[in-house]
């Protein structure tokens, strides 16, 4: 009789996250997405976080800790307890990172894990400290020995899983690969081909994603005048240093963690969206600008060919890395604007189909057989 009622009960979903207000992450963007369409769909869900000021009936909140990284295992913790109290439901835990859950212990009759990037495995990502290598090598051992126990592995993008696939040995049949979608509804065409004057850099890690690289690249835009800096990072002293070197005729704005409203707004203020990024998983900043139509170049590290695929070799090229090269090429699309604006504009449409919200949620669903 109880296993009947167990197959008879729908399936709880339980999300376990350690983000979720947060407006400057994209784990955060993507735990607020499912919320809302598991509300809409009346799935039978939980979201297990410490970062909900206003939680609801769906929404299970643990206090965070004094160590940041330590309220990995409290969410674990509660997680376990919650699962006690619907015995005769088949639970699916949904972690939504990789690092470090799994290490505690599996739970749930079904565990799926969130991996979101490929940089604990990538040794050349970090800057050269002490503590950045200790820092990589906790998270390198912790990730690999979580990742393994899982009974899927959910990848944002093809790089990511075939790169991971081979770091952390894994098993490619549990092994899938479901895009960040973005919010269609919260995204506008920027139709103008008026030149502001205006680039823009969005990064919550400024080494990683390349701010050093454009600021050395500055000199080099004589149609530029400012370069918004958009993330929640500090500058260090040789960005500082960077900066105050720079002609006065080029502003670096340092705007910090904006919300999605402003910086979308903003967004639509700049000629090209600027990324020479050393790392990228997938790049979610990137397809929002290419959901409004909005010129990007990178430098095609990591999942960002597979997300430019189709589009100009210049905005994912390489070479990018090397200021001189990306002066080079974004001179050429200044010099070239309404060409390179109608090819964005035309693919728009594109991308908001390939990063739909209702793609990534009924793939999920499949994920979870409900």
């Amino acid at each position: 009789n109880d296993k009947m009622s167990h197959l008879q009960k729908p399936p709880l979903i339980i999300f376990i996250t350690s983000v979720f207000d947060d407006p400057k992450t994209g784990p955060a963007t993507f735990a607020r997405l499912l919320y809302k369409y598991f509300k809409q769909d009346g799935v039978n869900f939980k979201i297990i976080t410490s970062d909900c000021k206003n939680p609801d009936q769906h929404i299970i909140t643990v206090k965070k800790t004094y160590i940041k990284s330590f309220v990995y295992y409290r969410l674990w913790e509660k997680a376990k307890k919650v699962i006690k109290q619907y015995p005769e439901n088949h639970v699916i835990i949904h972690f939504n990172n990789a690092f470090p859950y799994l290490y505690f212990g599996k739970i749930g009759d079904k565990t799926i894990t969130q991996v979101n990037d490929y940089y604990s495995a990538a040794s050349g990502l970090y800057r050269k400290s002490l503590k950045g290598y200790i820092s990589h090598c906790f998270r390198y051992f912790t990730e690999s020995n979580s990742i393994n126990k899982a009974d899927i592995i959910i990848f944002n993008s093809n790089f990511t899983r075939n790169y991971l696939l081979n770091k952390y040995k894994l098993n490619s049949e549990k092994c899938i690969v479901i895009y960040k979608s973005i919010d269609e509804s919260a995204v506008m065409e920027r139709n103008s081909y008026i030149k502001t004057g205006n680039l823009l850099f969005i990064g919550n890690n400024y080494y990683l994603k390349g701010l050093d690289i454009l600021v050395a690249a500055a000199n080099q835009l004589p149609e530029i005048n400012t370069i918004y800096v958009a993330g929640p990072s500090k500058l260090d002293e040789k960005l500082k240093s960077q900066i105050t070197n720079l002609p006065t005729s080029i502003q670096i704005k340092i705007m910090g963690s904006l919300s999605q409203n402003v910086l979308f707004e903003l967004m639509r203020k700049c000629d090209i969206l600027v990324i020479p990024a050393r790392g990228e998983a997938l790049g979610v900043s990137i397809i929002e600008s290419l959901a409004q139509g909005i010129p990007v170049i990178t430098s095609g590290a990591g999942g960002l060919k597979e997300v430019l695929q189709g589009y100009p070799f210049i905005c994912s090229d390489h070479n990018n890395l090397d200021p001189n090269t990306l002066a080079k090429n974004i001179n050429l699309v200044l010099l070239n604007y309404k060409q390179y604006q109608n090819i964005f504009s035309a693919k728009r449409k594109d991308t908001l189909n390939r990063f739909s919200v209702q793609q990534m949620i009924a793939k999920l669903y499949l994920t979870y057989d409900i």
